[in-house]
């Protein structure tokens, strides 16, 4: 039986702006979405699910685990990133509004009403309708989409997708990589924190070690320079801070740089530069970008973890320029511009489908992070073990012609229909 049908045929996004006060009709546009590859494989498991089903009453061995269902909130981005179906696994931009299948009435600058004598369901098509009134959703909207939840939080009030995580692969290694940088698929570094460094195959085994104890007494981070094959290291030289290069063979390449005396935690490289975190105070934290000519300090800009945490990891994905960073003692991994933009995206580490394995493994602990490609990270983890998961929990998303900018004078309706005939 071949069908290559999306689960979701045809879904149509319309947004209508109105006055507020006289209710008259400012701006109407129209979208169609694509259905994501989270939906499409939630799709697949449920046709999977009902023809396998009485399979374990015979004695048969069932290893297939539900994906996540990511049509559980809706939400209103400023991203006008180009639609690629076949890469995109979590929604892009941030957060502009959102809105949640359950009744609200309220002061929310961010949430929708729902608008119940609007919806519509039948065999063909679902229908459902949200409303934001004038305070609510307040800014430029380029992207609508459907996801797996979106959280607000007392330590931030912007509201974030709580985005899930499939962990496709477990790697067992041969330490517990505290810092970790990862080259391509055959090449990676790890190190415990003190100062040597085991270079790492593409399964995460050790080859070999080189250390690091002529110019570092303990290393802070490992980031791979891809534009010139170099390992950068920060860390400390007694009470100094240091910054140098080495080659995948341990060789000195350059410096070391003496950086200002702060207690970096983890490194990136970004294609120009380096990043660093230090922790400022609780959750007050501080990206430092260092130049890597000099050492020298380039930029800065402070945040908020979220929730309350300390940055463990740090890594840079190019695609989209996002610094996405790893915290320990709370559930997150969460992606921020290199202007200080909180992205919406966070990811529970806590909770997510293991594929691989019949277990559910708790990854908040104090290590490091790199990214694979943009929507896969690498995750080491005290157990000997690195993980390679994919984000995801997008159930769709409409690109809108052209963005649309909603005032605080207007209420914005929008309606969402999927067709499935």
């Amino acid at each position: 039986m071949r069908n290559n049908t999306p689960i979701y045929r045809e879904g149509i996004v319309k947004i209508e702006l109105r006055d507020a006060v006289s209710g008259k009709l400012d701006f109407v546009t129209q979208a169609h979405n694509f259905s994501s590859n989270q939906t499409n494989e939630y799709g697949s498991w449920l046709q999977r699910n009902a023809l396998k089903s009485g399979l374990s009453a015979l004695g048969v061995s069932d290893t297939d685990y539900a994906p996540h269902s990511a049509a559980n909130a809706i939400v209103l981005t400023n991203s006008t990133l180009a639609e690629d179906a076949t890469n995109e696994w979590y929604m892009p931009g941030n957060t502009i509004g959102y809105g949640l299948k359950s009744t609200y009435a309220g002061t929310d600058i961010w949430r929708a009403t729902v608008a119940t004598l609007q919806l519509e369901a039948n065999s063909g098509s679902v229908k459902w309708v949200f409303d934001w009134p004038s305070h609510a959703a307040v800014g430029t909207i380029g992207s609508v989409g459907w996801v797996d939840s979106v959280q607000q939080t007392l330590s931030d009030t912007s509201p974030i997708f709580r985005v899930s995580m499939t962990r496709m692969q477990d790697y067992a290694s041969n330490g517990n990589w505290a810092r970790f940088a990862r080259a391509d698929s055959a090449l990676a570094f790890g190190s415990s924190g003190n100062t040597v460094v085991s270079v790492l195959n593409g399964i995460y085994a050790q080859t070999t070690t080189f250390n690091t104890n002529a110019q570092f007494t303990a290393i802070r981070g490992l980031a791979w320079d891809n534009t010139n094959d170099f390992l950068w290291v920060i860390g400390d030289n007694s009470s100094a801070r240091r910054i140098a290069a080495y080659n995948s063979a341990g060789v000195l390449q350059t410096g070391p740089f003496a950086v200002t005396t702060r207690n970096y935690i983890a490194l990136a490289y970004d294609g120009n530069d380096l990043w660093t975190i230090t922790q400022d105070s609780g959750s007050s934290h501080t990206a430092w970008k260092i130049n890597t000519t000099d050492g020298s300090d380039v930029s800065n800009f402070t945040f908020v973890t979220n929730p309350t945490a300390v940055v463990s990891g740090l890594a840079w994905e190019p695609t989209k320029n996002l610094l996405w960073m790893r915290y320990s003692g709370a559930t997150g991994i969460q992606a921020w511009d290199t202007n200080g933009n909180k992205k919406s995206v966070e990811i529970s580490t806590s909770v997510f489908t293991p594929s691989v394995a019949n277990y559910s493994t708790n990854l908040n602990s104090g290590y490091d992070l790199d990214m694979i490609s943009a929507h896969e990270v690498a995750l080491p983890q005290a157990t000997n073990y690195v993980y390679r998961c994919r984000l995801d929990g997008m159930g769709t998303r409409a690109l809108l012609p052209s963005p649309v900018a909603k005032s605080n004078t207007q209420t914005l309706r929008l309606i969402y229909q999927i067709n499935y005939s």
